[in-house]
């Protein structure tokens, strides 16, 4: 069995609107940027810190991500010291309902533990194309037991969007489509926005993840899988 690995959006590990000019907080120096295509050092820096930090079971290749850096529903946060890229964030803008979804955010490894998830988190979140939509993000199931230092890594990990003011979709066992030839573990589905209401309608959170399979995962709105999602969910569906 192959060892456990980080979670695809892993803000412990692992970023246009630019921070003001200079230092970002916090981390003398560090700069939030949008990343574009003609940037292909940047880019490279970036798919070193991809392939390190994101599971091989969730993670794309390197030509998929080529292809969403040149789209316009897609932005690549880039944040950068002097010696290069340190971390970077994905979101995808949905073109069929008002979410979005944090789909990558990882930190390179030398500069993990300085406060560079939570900064790539607001920008990603507060961002011309995503502060007035839900931010949505998959993240590991922290109920499901592994191991004591992986289960540990997941609580974790959902603490720290619970402390960046996420909530759960309650009732909702979230079936994550496969990328790659290794089936991805068992999921939730957490959102974000600033005004977040304590419950959403069945029908936004169908929208969701219609948005999710058709327009990240290239699956069918009919796929069978979001029926079997939702026939467990209330009506009114509670983010807690």
């Amino acid at each position: 069995m192959p060892a456990r690995q980080r979670s695809k959006v892993d803000p412990e590990w692992s970023i246009e609107k630019s921070l003001a000019m200079g230092s970002a907080e916090g981390v003398p120096g560090l700069r939030i940027d949008r990343l574009r295509p003609s940037m292909r050092i940047a880019f490279r820096d970036l798919l070193r810190i991809y392939r390190e930090a994101i599971p091989s079971s969730e993670r794309k290749h390197d030509d998929v991500l080529a292809e969403m850096l040149a789209r316009d529903d897609y932005e690549f946060r880039i944040a950068q010291l002097q010696n290069g890229v340190v971390g970077f964030a994905i979101v995808k803008s949905f073109r069929s309902c008002n979410a979005s979804l944090l789909e990558y955010m990882a930190v390179d490894r030398s500069q993990r533990g300085n406060g560079i998830g939570s900064l790539l988190f607001r920008d990603a979140s507060s961002a011309d194309s995503t502060m007035a939509r839900y931010v949505l993000i998959e993240v590991e199931d922290a109920e499901e037991v592994v191991g004591l230092s992986e289960d540990l890594q997941r609580r974790r990990r959902k603490a720290f969007y619970h402390a960046n003011g996420c909530r759960e979709v309650a009732e909702l066992s979230y079936l994550m489509p496969t990328v790659s030839a290794q089936r991805p573990p068992p999921m939730k589905l957490m959102a974000y926005r600033r005004d977040l209401p304590e419950t959403i309608d069945k029908t936004e959170l169908r929208r969701w993840l219609e948005g999710i399979y058709v327009e990240v995962y290239r699956q069918s709105v009919n796929d069978m899988r979001i029926a079997q999602m939702l026939a467990a969910v209330p009506n009114q569906v509670t983010l807690r």
